[in-house]
């Protein structure tokens, strides 16, 4: 998964890079007991709550790399397209 972001990197000007690092995510409304979890272990580890989310996130990401990588790949041969290009074109729906 890392080389496949390093070509993303590559692929786009630090002008894009730039806008998509900008952007801000939102999310779906948390259920009481998911944000009270998140809320006591950013008192637990004294971090922000959008810092304990965005740590959240990094283990996510990390922990089901391997299986985004392969649904990423049976997506991209469902459009007939390489890895790279199905990747290339999801990114750049962001910049829409």
């Amino acid at each position: 998964m890392d080389e496949l972001i390093d070509k993303i990197i590559q692929t786009f000007s630090s002008e894009e890079l730039e806008l998509l690092i900008d952007k801000r995510l939102t999310t779906a409304k948390l259920s009481l007991y998911l944000y009270l979890r998140m809320l006591l272990a950013a008192e637990a580890t004294n971090k922000s709550l959008s810092n304990c989310i965005a740590t959240a996130l990094e283990t996510y990401t990390i922990r089901q790399r391997s299986e985004h990588l392969n649904s990423l790949k049976l997506q991209a041969a469902a459009k007939n397209l390489s890895l790279d290009d199905f990747v290339i074109e999801v990114i750049k729906k962001e910049f829409n």
